[in-house]
């Protein structure tokens, strides 16, 4: 499920425009947020630290550290924002997460 600034909201709309990853980076310029069911993002804790990884396209693709957005997470529903490594465009790479709501 693609969701982009379409949020539903303007003020979800201007909430998700603000997000940013570990590393500064704002997540929806260049890219759209994808809305991740439970069974689509998992995480694991080792050495006290959470690791993530979600399902793109059938594929799941680990989350790197700074690609994770450490903001409450206003949408409900985990988010993922994803790129496409050069040179040819089809390795997709987690640019930023927005982990949902862990039972």
């Amino acid at each position: 499920m693609v969701l982009g600034h379409g949020l539903g909201s303007p003020e979800l709309d201007m909430w998700a425009s603000h997000l940013q990853n570990k590393r500064g980076t704002i997540c929806c310029d260049f890219g759209e947020a994808h809305g991740l069911d439970d069974a689509e993002w998992d995480t694991t804790i080792i050495d006290g630290k959470s690791h993530y990884r979600v399902k793109f396209q059938g594929e799941w693709l680990p989350v790197e550290p700074n690609s994770v957005v450490e903001a409450p997470n206003r949408a409900g529903r985990a988010l993922v924002w994803i790129q496409f490594l050069e040179p040819d465009q089809k390795k997709p790479w987690v640019k930023c997460f927005l982990k949902g709501v862990e039972i």
